[in-house]
């Protein structure tokens, strides 16, 4: 566009989609349509769910962000928690986490007797059948959605929250306002989401229930995007078909 102004705007939620028009105004035309880039994993759903092996039982994935010292503050406040609910740790480092490089979880992992899945390929940690991932606001818990496995997040109000809200401008994924993914905001309540997390049936399923609506899993992104572009008349209106 000359002046730099889009025609239009996809985004993959009515949350993203308030944003967009309160800083755009009405004149653009704001879609919402489920994010392309799981389609992949929506095409496989049915085997995702259904091969991966509930090996780990009660065995929580951490899925670490690249600043070491955040992740280590929301490792913390989970350990406890984790400990109390006899729930093994098994823990991947973010690529770009340069302490992992110098050993700085090393003393926390010994404690935790925790399984080092860091080389381990991501597809095949979640095949391994983890009860839950836990991360503070990593994609990878949205891909576990995709096989059957819910999520945490932990986002602390100075570690979590805050980095997400410095990159992003809001301290909670809205998928999480959603209810598709369990939540800590606060170190006191780590224990008593964890066992909700693990130990209700109802609470998972509802959260996946919540995830499934959220990210359309049954509804390919791309195929709504073209059915759009060539219905809507503002492409029309633009000479473009």
């Amino acid at each position: 566009m000359p002046q730099g102004r889009p025609d239009a705007l996809f985004v993959e939620s009515e949350f993203a989609a308030r944003l967009a028009r309160a800083k755009s105004g009405a004149e653009l035309a704001v879609h919402v349509c489920p994010a392309s880039r799981y389609d992949p994993l929506r095409r496989g759903l049915g085997r995702l769910r259904s091969t991966s092996r509930r090996l780990g039982d009660r065995a929580v994935l951490w899925i670490g962000q690249p600043e070491t010292e955040d992740s280590l503050k929301s490792l913390r406040c989970l350990l406890p928690a984790l400990e109390a609910a006899s729930a093994p740790l098994w823990f991947r480092a973010h690529p770009r986490d340069e302490g992992y490089a110098r050993g700085a979880y090393a003393k926390l992992l010994d404690r935790a007797q925790a399984k080092d899945l860091t080389a381990a390929a991501l597809d095949e940690c979640l095949r391994m059948g983890p009860a839950l991932v836990a991360t503070q606001f990593s994609s990878v818990a949205i891909e576990a959605g995709f096989w059957g496995i819910p999520a945490l997040n932990v986002l602390l109000p100075d570690a979590g929250a805050a980095r997400l809200a410095a990159k992003k401008g809001y301290a909670v994924p809205p998928w999480c306002e959603a209810g598709a993914a369990f939540l800590i905001r606060d170190r006191t309540e780590a224990h008593t989401m964890l066992n909700k997390a693990l130990g209700s049936p109802q609470a998972r399923a509802r959260a996946l229930e919540c995830f499934d609506r959220y990210f359309s899993v049954h509804e390919e992104g791309a195929r709504q995007l073209i059915n759009v572009l060539y219905n809507h008349d503002f492409l029309q209106r633009r000479g473009r078909l």
